[in-house]
């Protein structure tokens, strides 16, 4: 008996051996930049909205993101509030990027997450602005290229930029008592 438990404990190290072995060699490993940029991902999921300014086509809005958890659903509103008499009407031909530009924690995530698990081409490297050091992550997923700052600090996003066609906006975000 204690010969054919030897037995069945050998062949089921070979095969868990062998099975983490072709997943090591056919799975990529990811990179540098992606690995930060989890840490983003994670600093996000404990907040539930957003505050900051956002900058459309020489157009400034105050931006606000509100979540909100119903039995069964989780829903993300933005507002834009024109600041110096900007049109808001028929002047944000931003869509989806209005929740990314916004900083909403939730939509944010998801949608970097999407990116990394399919395939993003992402790059990271620390600058200086105002004496603070940031992480620039330059995302180019299959949509609106994107170049996410984010603090050193808590890893949250404090600045966003898209550029795409006729688009040019960017945005500074605050996550400070919003939890």
């Amino acid at each position: 008996m204690l010969r054919t438990f030897a037995v069945a404990a050998a062949a089921l190290s070979l095969i868990g051996g062998a099975a983490w072995g072709l997943q090591a060699v056919s799975l990529a490993r990811p990179s540098a930049a992606q690995l930060e940029l989890v840490k983003t991902l994670h600093a996000l999921t404990a907040f539930r909205g957003s505050n900051g300014t956002v900058e459309v086509d020489g157009w400034r809005y105050r931006s606000s993101c509100i979540q909100h958890w119903y039995p069964g659903e989780r829903v993300a509103r933005v507002l834009l509030d024109p600041r110096d008499g900007a049109p808001l009407a028929g002047s944000l031909p931003l869509g989806r990027a209005a929740f990314e530009l916004a900083g909403c924690p939730r939509p944010l995530a998801g949608w970097l997450a999407s990116e990394l698990m399919h395939g993003a081409s992402v790059t990271f490297r620390k600058v200086a602005v105002r004496g603070a050091v940031l992480r620039e992550f330059a995302i180019r997923p299959r949509t609106i290229p994107i170049d996410l700052f984010v603090s050193g600090v808590d890893s949250l996003p404090v600045r966003l930029r898209l550029s795409a066609a006729g688009l040019r906006a960017s945005s500074v975000v605050h996550y400070d008592e919003l939890r």
